[in-house]
């Protein structure tokens, strides 16, 4: 009848934390309430009006964040995968711009570059996204942290690079 869901009172902890004690007044982007900003990202000129809906937000407020990471990394991901790398690039560009600090941002555009046969540009980010893995000074990500994530994301980024011909 109904499943159990033993995991959904640490997700409403996690939340409550997040948002009421480690960001007050800087809760995490939600999904449905940037839904105008996402559909946008899919329209001619819409990762521009994006860009600069970020930065006029940041302008008032250095933190704004305007969607969640790991949805525009999807919405990205879905352009890669459909072989569209000019707009994957674009959209994790755009990602990066929102979540500078971000291991998995620098990592999705060096595979996106990559794809795209743009080499330098893949090696750079690949190599980024190692560092700052490596550094332990931030979160791999806005959205996931563990040691699996960041172990995945590791072997990425030197999958990356070995494929570029250059081992680390």
């Amino acid at each position: 009848m109904f499943k159990v869901h033993p995991e959904l009172p640490g997700i409403i902890v996690d939340w409550f934390v997040t948002t009421l004690i480690k960001t007050p007044g800087h809760a995490p982007a939600d999904t449905v309430a940037s839904a105008a900003i996402l559909n946008q990202l899919e329209t001619p000129d819409g990762v521009a009006q994006a860009t600069r809906r970020l930065t006029e937000a940041r302008q008032k407020d250095p933190k704004a964040q305007l969607w969640p990471e790991i949805t525009v990394d999807i919405i990205a991901s879905d352009h890669l995968r459909e072989g569209d790398a000019k707009t994957a690039i674009e959209i994790f560009k755009l990602n990066l711009l929102a979540y500078p600090d971000s291991a998995d941002a620098h990592y999705n555009l060096a595979d996106a570059y990559l794809k795209d046969g743009q080499k330098d540009l893949a090696r750079q980010y690949a190599e980024k996204a190692l560092a700052m893995i490596d550094s332990h000074k931030a979160p791999l990500s806005s959205w996931s942290d563990t040691e699996q994530r960041r172990a995945e994301i590791r072997r990425s980024a030197q999958q990356t690079l070995k494929k570029l011909g250059e081992r680390k």
